[in-house]
């Protein structure tokens, strides 16, 4: 499955249009720095939001949320592929990326959304 991934992703990034649409930054685009993040989905789309966690003045670490993002879920899927893409060349050029530390940051986090469906979490097999 993973094969099949990479070829849809290097057959629609060779795709040249001469038509292609020019990228225009809008005034209100906003960067954010995020160390959290959950994903949230429903039928009809999924929710990704980005937060930082920071130690409060006493010592307790803090979620603060700084945005979210909602897409279809083909949109999702072909964001997955292309994050996936990017971590290997990421990996190849600087090595693995050991999340270890983060996995268990992410069960000490708080939960703010009270009627959110719970985060998904990487398991192993």
């Amino acid at each position: 499955m993973a094969n099949e991934e990479g070829s849809v992703i290097r057959k629609h990034a060779s795709i040249k249009t001469p038509d292609a649409p020019e990228r225009i930054r809008d005034s209100d685009f906003v960067s954010v720095y995020a160390n959290q993040s959950q994903v949230t989905s429903s039928p009809f789309d999924f929710r990704l939001t980005f937060s930082e966690m920071q130690p409060d003045q006493r010592g307790e670490v803090q979620v603060h949320e700084r945005v979210a993002v909602v897409m279809a879920p083909m949109h999702a899927k072909a964001l997955n592929m292309l994050l996936g893409t990017n971590i290997q060349r990421h990996e190849q050029a600087f090595g693995e990326i050991n999340i270890d530390r983060i996995l268990k940051l992410a069960e000490t986090a708080p939960d703010n959304e009270e009627n959110a469906a719970p985060p998904l979490r990487l398991e192993s097999e």
